[in-house]
Formats: C-alpha cells, sequence, structure tokens
C-alpha cells in the first residue's frame, strides 16, 4: 500500500480543520459573494467527512487519530458554524445549547470509554444525527444566499428539529453501549 493511501483519510480529515479557518475568515469579511464562498467550503468540508471514513474502511487503515478526530473536528466545524449563523438568526441560540451540551456529554462517555479501552464504535444513529445537523446548516446557508425565502425557512425549522431529534437519539443508544458494554 502506498503512503499516499495510509494517510489521506487523516488528511481529509485534518482538512476540515482548515476549512473551518477560512469559513470563519470569510464570515468577517465584507467579500460580495461570501456567503456563496461559505457555501461551497462547507460543502468540501462535509464531502471530507464521508470520503475520510470510507476511504479508511474501504483501504483498511483505520487509526486512533482518525477515530479521536474525526469525531473532533465534525464538532468544531458544526459548532463553528452554529455560532457564526446564530446572529444572523439562523440558529435559533436554545437549539445551540442542546446540540452542544448533548456533544459534551456523549464525547465524555466515549472519551472516557476509550480510556478504560473500551471505545464505543461510531454508530449508524450518530452518523444520522451528523447528516441532520449538516442538513440544517446548508439550509442555514442558502437563507443567507436567497434570503426571505419562506420555503427554506420552513425546511430550516424541520431541519433544526431533526436534529434535534437524531441528535438526543443517538445520545440514548451511546449511552446505552457504555452502560451495557457486553450487549
Amino acid at each position: 500500500m502506498s503512503q499516499y493511501k495510509k494517510h489521506l483519510p487523516n488528511l481529509l480529515t485534518l482538512s476540515r480543520g482548515v476549512f473551518v479557518v477560512l469559513i470563519a475568515l470569510l464570515f468577517y469579511t465584507s467579500l460580495p459573494y461570501k456567503f456563496h464562498l461559505i457555501f461551497i467550503l462547507f460543502s468540501i468540508a462535509g464531502i471530507s467527512d464521508i470520503l475520510d471514513g470510507k476511504l479508511a474502511r474501504k483501504w483498511e487503515v483505520k487509526t486512533n487519530f482518525g477515530i479521536v478526530f474525526d469525531s473532533l473536528f465534525d464538532k468544531v466545524l458544526t459548532i463553528s458554524m452554529y455560532l457564526f449563523l446564530i446572529p444572523y438568526n439562523l440558529i435559533h441560540p436554545g437549539v445551540f445549547v442542546a446540540l452542544v451540551f448533548r456533544d459534551i456529554i456523549i464525547d465524555g462517555i466515549k472519551n472516557y470509554s476509550l480510556s478504560r479501552g473500551r471505545p464505543i464504535p461510531a454508530r449508524r444513529s450518530g452518523k444520522n444525527k451528523m447528516v441532520a445537523q449538516t442538513a440544517m446548516i446548508f439550509i442555514a446557508l442558502l437563507l443567507l444566499i436567497f434570503p426571505n425565502q419562506s420555503l427554506l425557512s420552513t425546511c430550516l425549522l424541520i431541519a433544526a428539529a431533526s436534529a434535534l431529534f437524531f441528535s438526543y437519539y443517538s445520545a440514548i443508544i451511546y449511552i446505552y453501549d457504555w452502560l451495557n458494554p457486553n450487549d
């Protein structure tokens, strides 16, 4: 196996950190099409999130770095986006608090289990949570590009409700896995 294949999934994971910095810089500029650029960068970051895990499994190059930092950079990306979108009244602060609170608790449980040599693997429900959160952010970004679109506003409310539902549904599953390690 080439060194390229061995390291590409982790490089894709790290790239999300770079995208967060670029997106942050764009939010604080006055470029005329900054929201279009942010949408494109966020889309690329989302694709990198899909690809890193798929390639690591396909090429059998899963690493502890990838397991820990994939989740961490997902959180950095989504939480940063919530913070950037709150001033535009696109993400309600209550939704932000509920989603971040869930992530702190579940990441704490996962890291504690990992420190005990009992890693809790990613679950389909956790992936569904990330899809729902990403959809919510995509729709919010579309509202920055196409403001005052009532259909998009309705879709954003549905996406926020879905993100909350999938976040707490997956939290219940992770907590169950933590409390019942031999099931």
